[in-house]
This record gives structure tokens, sequence and C-alpha cells, in this order.
């Protein structure tokens, strides 16, 4: 995939902003009134495109200003100002880790806040450590699993990892998370970007 960024002083007169992107294997104006001269535009492995050339185009919050891809059948994006579109790219692969996705920002990148740590009114500051959580591209494979997951079940790896750590999120309440070591799984984690961004920008850190 190419993806090619202009400034606005940049743009010629034929120059079409893309307001839209999707992925599936139909038409997505199909069914769809009032789309007017903006139609839908094919490119391979189901990706959808709406492109338009209207003037104010480029500095309205409807254009595409970021493109990403994820991988996995798990992947989200809580990048706030990013948003996963249609289903995954219809590739030539195999593997529920191989899954490509798309995520887009429209507009301007959204201001990101950083609160600053402080002491609670009682005097104290509670700081948890998460380690070794071995994140994988995808589910993961479960391996030693603590209790063993009920005979005739599939064990998700990721997903399991991430609810016992939202469990003792919501109980301990802390006021700071520290992440230290081997977060990802280097042997089941070809795109460790995907995995940074499904859980290090969520709601754990």
């Amino acid at each position: 995939m190419h993806i090619k960024r202009k400034k606005e002083e940049e743009l010629l007169p034929d120059d079409k902003i893309i307001i839209d992107v999707t992925v599936g294997r139909l038409d997505p104006s199909q069914g769809v009134k009032g789309e007017g001269d903006e139609r839908w535009e094919a490119r391979p492995n189901g990706l959808w495109l709406k492109r338009s050339a209207k003037r104010h185009a480029s500095d309205s919050h409807e254009a595409v200003t970021s493109v990403d891809v994820l991988f996995g059948a798990d992947a989200v994006d809580p990048r706030d100002g990013w948003q996963m579109v249609g289903t995954a790219l219809l590739l030539d692969n195999s593997g529920e880790g191989q899954e490509a996705r798309l995520s887009i920002r429209r507009g301007k990148k959204a201001p990101h806040s950083r609160p600053i740590p402080r002491i609670n009114e009682n005097g104290k500051f509670k700081i948890m450590q998460a380690a070794d959580l071995h994140l994988s591209t995808g589910t993961g494979v479960c391996r030693h699993e603590m209790p063993p997951t009920p005979k005739g079940e599939k064990c998700e790896a990721d997903p399991r990892t991430l609810e016992f750590v939202g469990r003792l999120l919501d109980e301990e309440k802390p006021d700071l998370v520290v992440l230290s070591g081997d977060q990802i799984n280097g042997e089941t984690t070809p795109d460790a970007q995907t995995v940074s961004c499904i859980y290090f920008f969520s709601g754990i850190c």
C-alpha cells in the first residue's frame, strides 16, 4: 500500500482529497442514496476510497489525514481520533495473526493530555507493576494457564491476560501503572507496533 501526503498549500487543482476509506467485498454505495459526485473507487484487496475535489475538502474534519495498518483478529485502535474501518483486507494469507486491518484518522491530530501524578488526600500513592505479559500479534496461544481452561473451551492467551489485568486495575485502582519487561512475546509477534497500539495505548497505562 502506498500513501502519499501533501501539505495543503501544495495541492493542485486536479488533486482529490480522500474523505473516506473502507474495506469489504461489496461497493459501499450500493443501496445508499445521496452520494452525489463523490463515488467509491475500488482498489485491490477489497479497499474502497471516496475522494472529493471540493475546494475546502482538505480543511474539513472529514479529510483522512493518517492511515495505519494493524494486524490480528483482535486488533483495536484506542488512540484518540483513530477508528478501524471495514473488515480485514482481502489478502492471500492464513492465520488470524496475519489479518491486516486499516485504521484511519480524520482531520487534525487530537491533543493528548498527560495527567500529573499527585499524592492522594490520604497521603498515599499506589503503584502497580505489570511484567511478563508476553502479548502476541493476534489472540496468542495459552501456555501453562492457571486456572486451566474448562474442557472443550478454546483458550485465547491475550484476551485472557488483558481481562485479568483489567480486573486488577478495577480492584486496586492504582495511581500509576509501570510496564516492566517482556510485554511483547518475540516469537509470536511479527508486528510489535500492533501489540503496542492495542495494549499500551489502551486503559492499561
